[in-house]
């Protein structure tokens, strides 16, 4: 009876969702899009588009290649950005420091001038990592079915590493600090099994895409039909940002796991799949200005909210004074490296 209510409100609300409603305001003038993130002993780079109302039929970005950008850092002017070889980049030598006052001014013909301003973070230092790891067997099953009964048929095992990452690093309690967590993962293989799937770097790399401690944000579980029915059900994370409000002035252990796959086994076909020589964490930990964190947590929030109509749309920051995108900067501290050999 429950999931009949359900499929009934669901056939209600694709009705009264189906009515058209006509547009009757003003096309808003398109306006520049300005966006860069830069950081401390690298070129500048930044790209210049224009806006685009939201009722064209038209797909596509469309570049400006005729903006003219001027540089200027700590209050003086450093020049003009060059045009690029990609359309709509422009970008200059120029490298900053840590710590600058570092502001873009925009102009371009038919349109209003934009700028934005960001000041480059101090770089931040990880003082130590420790790790702990257990390893476990995980079973690889087929199913199949006879007169509605299910069969397992135990057909592999993988042994896995789980592996605990204890990173400890120490926050500037004289201001507001935000950060974001890049780990590096790469794993090494002895080429002469790697099947041709190896290129010339001789390791496959990846990124870790999740973190559990409890800076990163809340993480509520919702187990109801009326949630999954509409997308809301199980757990969801994907922020690598997060502020100092838990920790402010102190040192914090920030806390992420991560799972090696050792090595696979198939009973049946007698395959053994070689394991990884050796696997390679580059852990960096980046300061990051804060209009740069804002943008990032408002992009994934609008991103998970797509275009389900029963959520609030969420507005993506923007820092550029009288215009449209992201101006941020940030600095990474040295990497911290973690080699786990397996043989």
């Amino acid at each position: 009876m429950k999931k009949l209510i359900y499929i009934l409100i669901i056939a209600f609300l694709t009705i009264s969702c189906e009515k058209t409603i006509e547009f009757k305001g003003e096309a808003t003038a398109p306006m520049l899009v300005f966006n860069s993130i830069i950081s401390p002993d690298s070129t500048i780079v930044a790209e210049v588009s224009q806006s685009r109302f939201f009722l064209e039929d038209k797909s596509g970005t469309k570049y400006i290649e005729n903006a003219d950008l001027r540089l200027i850092v700590n209050g003086a002017d450093k020049g003009k950005l060059i045009k690029l070889h990609a359309v709509g980049t422009y970008g200059t030598d120029y490298r900053v420091s840590a710590g600058d006052e570092v502001k873009i001014e925009v102009n371009a013909s038919g349109f209003t001038p934009v700028s934005s301003s960001t000041t480059t973070p101090f770089q931040p230092a990880i003082l130590n990592v420790d790790t702990s790891s257990t390893n476990s067997k995980v079973y690889y099953y087929n199913g199949y079915g006879v007169n509605n009964t299910i069969t397992l048929d135990t057909v592999g095992e993988f042994t896995n590493k789980n592996i605990r990452f204890n990173m400890k690093f120490r926050d500037n309690g004289s201001e507001n600090n935000y950060y974001r967590l890049i780990v590096k993962v790469r794993s090494y293989f002895d080429k002469s099994n790697s099947g041709g799937l190896i290129d010339d770097r001789e390791y496959i790399e990846r990124y870790l895409t999740y973190y559990d401690d409890v800076v990163f944000g809340s993480q509520e579980q919702i187990d109801t039909d009326f949630n999954d029915i509409f997308g809301g059900g199980g757990i969801s994370h994907s922020y690598n940002t997060f502020s100092d409000e838990l920790f402010n002035g102190k040192e914090y252990d920030l806390k992420f796991s991560d799972n090696i796959m050792l090595n696979y086994v198939n009973y049946k076909e007698g395959e053994t799949r070689s394991n990884p020589e050796k696997t390679v964490y580059l852990i960096y930990l980046q300061a990051i200005s804060a209009d740069y964190y804002l943008y990032i947590r408002s992009m994934v929030a609008a991103l998970d909210v797509g275009e389900n109509p029963f959520v609030e749309p969420v507005q993506v920051r923007s820092n550029i004074q009288n215009g449209i995108g992201i101006f941020g900067s940030y600095t990474s501290s040295e990497p911290y490296v973690i080699e786990f050999r397996h043989k």
